[in-house]
């Protein structure tokens, strides 16, 4: 049976992050509210993310999951206008400051022949106490953002079997602004279709540096890590100008983390 291309499963789909919680720390059951908040679709560009405010109180019995609703529709979002009414426009048109996406609904498991119809989980969640306390925010970005692009189908994208997505998770402040925090998060995302159900899930993940060690910036792409020195990690920028740090040993050998993915020895 033909398994159907994970860009063409994807369009018209959308992922957000649900909440789920428990009573205690010794209960293995789990529940989620009836809405997840909206985090990617196609063509929704920098507009897509997701604010959390984690409290340390209630942390230890949280977690935010990825989600899928593969009866989305990408191309419209809530335009908030000035009397407080919503109203639905082309996500293309533009939006400004007020644009809102749509929240997606979590309704009961319903079996189709073609698998779940309603909102399902994806196969990726973290912890709310391995994130940051306070104010945070989800960024879901695209790594083959060509092959997502609207009305374009890429010649050899049929052998195409995953998208590659980065997720992170960062502490901020009120205006929104990055504040470092080590427990900030950066994920690679490679999500395929499933034979079986012939929905998206998340078949491989891997957790990436965050922040610089020298320049103390984000680390935009590629990672670099020291082969000697635990859990030091620098960006390019510091790699190609040989830019160092007074507590680090020039003489060290640097790794890119990325060429290690899927290896024994990452």
């Amino acid at each position: 049976m033909r398994v159907p291309r994970p860009i063409d499963v994807f369009d018209g789909s959308a992922f957000a992050i649900h909440k789920l919680w428990r009573s205690s720390t010794t209960s293995t059951l789990w529940e989620g509210e009836d809405e997840a908040t909206f985090l990617f679709s196609k063509g929704c560009g920098e507009r897509c993310q997701a604010k959390y405010r984690n409290d340390p109180e209630e942390n230890e019995l949280l977690k935010l999951s990825l989600v899928c609703d593969p009866n989305y529709y990408p191309r419209r979002f809530i335009n908030e206008g000035k009397r407080g009414k919503d109203r639905l426009s082309e996500v293309r048109t533009g939006g400004g400051r007020n644009t809102k996406f749509k929240p997606i609904h979590i309704g009961p498991p319903r079996e189709a022949i073609n698998g779940p119809m309603e909102t399902y989980d994806m196969g990726f969640s973290v912890r709310a106490s391995d994130l940051p306390e306070g104010r945070l925010r989800f960024r879901l970005s695209s790594l083959d953002e060509d092959m997502l692009t609207e009305d374009i189908d890429m010649e050899g994208s049929a052998d195409v079997k995953s998208l590659t997505f980065e997720l992170t998770c960062h502490k901020v402040d009120k205006k929104g602004r990055k504040l470092r925090n080590p427990l900030d998060k950066r994920w690679l995302l490679w999500i395929t279709t499933d034979p079986s159900t012939k929905l998206l899930v998340v078949d491989e993940q891997k957790e990436l540096p965050v922040w610089c060690s020298i320049c103390r910036h984000v680390i935009p792409s590629m990672a670099y890590r020291c082969d000697v020195c635990t859990d030091f990690h620098i960006c390019w920028d510091c790699l190609k100008t040989l830019r160092t740090s007074k507590s680090h040993d020039k003489s060290h050998r640097w790794t890119c983390v990325e060429e290690t993915l899927g290896s024994d020895t990452e």
